[in-house]
Parts: C-alpha cells; sequence; structure tokens
C-alpha cells in the first residue's frame, strides 16, 4: 500500500484502486479504478428521505428538519491518518445541527477492501431519525443491478414480509417505483450484499452484516423537489444509497399517525459499517479482510475502603483500538450479581467514559467486576 499527500488530500492507493479524501471535509472524494473515476461526488452522510405521504400528514419534514440539516451541514473538528499492519485508516470526527456528533472512519486494505464505518452520537432532546445511511453517485454507465436480499419489489422496515430472500436482478430504471406525488422510493430491505456493474467492472457492496439500500436515476433532492412524475429528470449518474436502516412507512392512516414505535430510530448512538471494493471479479461477501476488534477496559472504584451505607463512585473507562466501530454491552456486577447494564457504542480509535453509582452498600468485602475480566475487592465497615 502507498500513502501520499498533498495541502488539500490524503491518497491511499493499492493494487488498481486509489482513495481521495479530503483534509477539509474528511470525506471520500473519489474511488479511481484503472484510471478511472469513480465517484461524481463525495460520499455522505445522509440521514433524510424524501418525504411520503404518510410523512407529510404526520408533520415529518417540520417535525424532524433537524436531520436534513444534519445531511447538509457538518464541521469537521478533527482528521487523523492510523497506520496498521495490513491496513489505513482515516478518521474524522464531525459536529452536526442539533449537536450531535459523527465518527467516520475510512479503512483502506492491500486488498483493495475499503470499509467504510460510522457512529452517530445525537445530541439531547433530539426527534426521531428519517434514515441513517451513506450517499453517493456513480457514472449513470453503471445500470445493471444485482443483490442478495430481500426482493424483487421495494421493501421497508414495516413493509418487507412479501419480499423473497433470493439473488436478484434488475436495471436501475426498474429499482424504483414512480408514485403519482414523487416520494421515498425504491428501498431493498435486509441485503446482505448488492453490486453495480457496466461493461467492465463491478461495485460491490455488502453489509456488516446486513444493510438496505436503494439507487436511482436521479437525486435526492430532485426527488424532494418534484410535485408530478414528470418533472423527476433523468440524471447521466446513478445515486446510491447505503443505508443502516430508515424508518417504517406507518399508514395506519395518512392524517397524522406515526410509523409504530418497533419501526422507529429515536435518538440514541448508532453504528453503520459496510465493505465496498471495485473489480472485474465479484468477491465472495463472507470473506473480509483481516483486523481483530481490540477492545480494552480498566474500572477504578472511587475508593476501596467505606463505611456501610455509603454510595460508590465507579467509573469504567473503554478504549476501541479496532478500525470499525464496536456496539457492546457493558455489565457491572456486584458479588456476581448484576446491578448496572449499560449499552455503549464506541468509534475506532476512541475512548469512552462511563460513571455508575452503586447505592447504600452493605458490611463486608464485595467484589466488585465487570464483562471485561476487570475485578476489584472493596471493604465496606
Amino acid at each position: 500500500m502507498d500513502v501520499f499527500e498533498d495541502d488539500s488530500y490524503l491518497f491511499l492507493s493499492a493494487g488498481n484502486t486509489m482513495l481521495k479524501i479530503s483534509k477539509k471535509t474528511g470525506l471520500l472524494e473519489d474511488i479511481v479504478y484503472g484510471g478511472k473515476s469513480l465517484l461524481s461526488g463525495p460520499m455522505v452522510p445522509n440521514f433524510w428521505r424524501a418525504p411520503t405521504d404518510n410523512d407529510v400528514g404526520n408533520k415529518m419534514p417540520e417535525r424532524l428538519s433537524v436531520w436534513k440539516k444534519a445531511s447538509q451541514q457538518r464541521r469537521l473538528h478533527r482528521i487523523e491518518l492510523v497506520k496498521g499492519s495490513n491496513r489505513v485508516s482515516v478518521s474524522s470526527e464531525h459536529q452536526l445541527p442539533g449537536d450531535s456528533w459523527l465518527y467516520l472512519t475510512y479503512t483502506f486494505f492491500g486488498s483493495e477492501d475499503l470499509i467504510v464505518d460510522f457512529v452517530l452520537v445525537p445530541g439531547e432532546n433530539l426527534p426521531e431519525i428519517p434514515r441513517i445511511g451513506m450517499q453517493f453517485t456513480v457514472p449513470g454507465k453503471f445500470r445493471e443491478v444485482e443483490w442478495y436480499g430481500r426482493g424483487p419489489h421495494e421493501t421497508y422496515w414495516d413493509r418487507k414480509e412479501s419480499g423473497l430472500f433470493a439473488l436478484h436482478k434488475k436495471l436501475v430504471e426498474e429499482m424504483v417505483h414512480y408514485y403519482v406525488r414523487p416520494q421515498e422510493t425504491g428501498n431493498r430491505c435486509d441485503v446482505r450484499w448488492f453490486k453495480l456493474s457496466d461493461e467492465e467492472f463491478s461495485i460491490f457492496v455488502s453489509g456488516l452484516p446486513e444493510l438496505d439500500f436503494s439507487v436511482w436515476p436521479f437525486t435526492l433532492e430532485d426527488l424532494e423537489k418534484a410535485k408530478h412524475v414528470h418533472e423527476i429528470p433523468k440524471r447521466d449518474t446513478v445515486t446510491v444509497n447505503v443505508d443502516l436502516k430508515q424508518m417504517g412507512l406507518g399508514g395506519d392512516d395518512s392524517w397524522g399517525a406515526l410509523p409504530h414505535r418497533e419501526y422507529t430510530l429515536y435518538p440514541k448512538p448508532y453504528h453503520h459499517c459496510f465493505r465496498l471494493r471495485v473489480g472485474r471479479e465479484l468477491p465472495l461477501w463472507y470473506e473480509l479482510p483481516a483486523f481483530e476488534e481490540d477492545v480494552r477496559a480498566h474500572m477504578e472504584p472511587s475508593k476501596i475502603l467505606l463505611s456501610e451505607g455509603e454510595s460508590l463512585d465507579v467509573t469504567v473507562e473503554l478504549m476501541n483500538k479496532s478500525p470499525v466501530g464496536v456496539e457492546k454491552e457493558l455489565v457491572i456486577f456486584l458479588d456476581e450479581k448484576e446491578v448496572v447494564v449499560r449499552r455503549v457504542v464506541i468509534p475506532p480509535f476512541k475512548a469512552q467514559t462511563l460513571k455508575f453509582t452503586l447505592e447504600q452498600l452493605r458490611k463486608g468485602d464485595r467484589l466488585l467486576s465487570d464483562n471485561f475480566g476487570n475485578r476489584k475487592t472493596v471493604y465496606v465497615r
């Protein structure tokens, strides 16, 4: 692998593939394969969808507008290059409207595999999220679509049971449904992998472990702006959405009902990760470049000697040295009994500190431990 840079960009190169990452935005701006540019614009985080009729009825465009702003406005706070034995990672931190944070990492391997990883940490008191994913555009010559997942028709979180798990093939223009009023369209759920192909080679994307995706011969802005089907232009590019999930469509009624709670993306930390590779041969979706999950934990009680009935503060620091985000449960035990369970999502190369208070400890020698193997004895007198 080769890494070089100028004042504006980082360039990562392996085999026939080169990545171009902006130092000013932290975004992947181009993938060059065999000397040919594949991206028509940067790969961007996306939290928005063109409102459906049900969305309009429950005032989603007004209620959730902060997430449309979050898709368009990002402030880069930090970008760094991290080298591993068989890989190079470019990790960046972005502040979003609503005091949310996005941790975006591109990890490129000598095998020419790219792993795109992001962790979204929403701010406080924000509404539900319409969509969580990445979006990019490629030249219009990539017209053939193949995927393994639900299909062949569009499927959504709360509209997918009729979709059959199979290997499906379509053209890009067949992947959308033209509703009378233009709106969100063409999603496919529970997909292991998909590829876009032209006459020369393919862009292959696989979920880690699954993803939702859609491809359109127009842009999200085109879809949202049009009032009638004939107003949607036909572009010479293809818009590609690679999503963790988008909220359900709802439809108990079309004049105010929200999607059911089990199909709602509430504001909490989320982790989205997928693999991308360009080539003439289809790689095996379940064969991944080698890397280890490396999460380390340190637990520290505020004191080890205290009086009966006192409270004890416990601090746990988790460090993720992996090139991908990790989502785990932290469990604190007192005398081998669970007393705290906390879901944590830690971005790559980041630490997270959690603090807990254990109330009114009883007299005796008490064993404090966690599910990462830390063990401490606390003496209550």
